[in-house]
């Protein structure tokens, strides 16, 4: 049994090609259209894969620019509060310089 096995295995690509030559030509018709169809499918998603990766990189690139734009903004205000408080701190000796003269 053994040896009638593996004659059909042997066997099965042969009969795969056989069957498909035989069938029905609407049949190979319909599996070519399905073929295509699958094809459509996958660049639809290969393009839609590809976006995404573009689409991630450029938020990456925004959150960075987000935290560059943070960091700024931090230090400019801590620039803002110290120049506030020189300004204050000249207004007060102004106005003791001008108390005393």
């Amino acid at each position: 049994m053994g040896y009638l096995s593996h004659i059909f295995v042997d066997l099965l690509p042969i009969t795969n090609y056989i069957d498909s030559v035989l069938r029905p030509k609407s049949s190979r018709l319909k599996e070519t259209k399905y073929m295509d169809d699958i094809k459509h499918l996958e660049r639809t998603i290969d393009n839609m894969l590809a976006f995404l990766d573009k689409t991630k990189a450029e938020n990456l690139a925004l959150r960075n620019k987000l935290e560059e734009l943070s960091q700024e903004k931090a230090s400019l205000m801590q620039k803002n509060d110290q120049a506030k408080n020189r300004l204050e701190s000249m207004i007060t000796r102004l106005k003791s310089l001008e108390q005393t003269a």
